[in-house]
C-alpha cells in the first residue's frame, strides 16, 4: 500500500480553525491517537531556525504548536518542545518565535538539544557517525512540525531538513 500524504488548508491561525484543520489533516492517517497514547512522552520538533517573530514566517507558528500540544495533552500524553537552532541560542530563539510563551501557558518543557549521544551508521560501503540529543531517543514519539517554506540554497526541503535541528 502506498504511503498516505495528507494536506490541509487553514486560512489563518485562529485556534478553532487550527484544531479543525489538524483533525482533518490527521483523519486520513487514523487521527493523532494512531501515533500518540496516554502516558507517552512526545517531543514536538518545530522549525526554530533563528530568532524570528511569527509574522516573518520563517519558523513554525506558535499557534500551530500550541494546538498540536493541546491535542497531545488531551490524549493523556506529555508533550515537550525541542530544537537546536542554526542561528542563536535555543532559549532566545524560542522566546523570539513565541514558543516560550506557549510552553509556559501549557506547562510544558522546552528542551534545548545540546546534549550529545554518538550514533553509528553502518552501510555496506560507508561507516559514519553523528551526534543526536539523547532525549530524542528517550521519547516515545517525535513529531516533526516543519515550516512549509522555501530554502535559500535548495529551493524546497520539506520536512527532512527540519530534522537537522535534532542534531546537537
Amino acid at each position: 500500500m502506498p504511503p498516505t500524504v495528507s494536506l490541509q488548508r487553514c486560512p489563518d491561525y485562529d485556534p478553532q480553525r487550527l484544531d479543525n484543520a489538524l483533525g482533518a489533516l490527521l483523519d486520513p492517517l487514523g487521527g493523532l491517537g494512531e501515533f500518540v497514547s496516554a502516558g507517552q512522552r512526545v517531543i514536538l520538533k518545530p522549525n526554530l531556525i533563528a530568532a524570528c517573530r511569527p509574522e516573518e514566517a520563517a519558523t513554525t507558528h506558535p499557534a500551530l504548536l500550541e494546538a498540536l500540544a493541546r491535542q497531545v495533552q488531551s490524549l493523556g500524553a506529555t508533550p515537550l518542545v525541542g530544537d537546536s537552532p542554526a542561528w542563536g541560542g535555543p532559549v532566545s530563539v524560542a522566546a523570539a518565535s513565541g514558543v516560550t510563551e506557549v510552553c509556559e501557558r501549557l506547562g510544558i518543557e522546552f528542551v534545548c538539544f545540546d546534549q550529545h549521544t554518538r550514533l553509528e551508521s553502518r552501510h555496506r560501503r560507508v561507516s559514519s557517525h553523528f551526534h543526536c540529543d539523547p532525549r530524542l531517543l528517550e521519547a516515545d514519539v517525535v513529531i516533526n512540525v516543519a515550516k512549509l517554506k522555501s530554502h535559500q540554497q535548495l529551493g524546497f526541503t520539506g520536512a527532512i531538513k527540519n530534522l537537522y535541528g535534532c542534531l546537537s
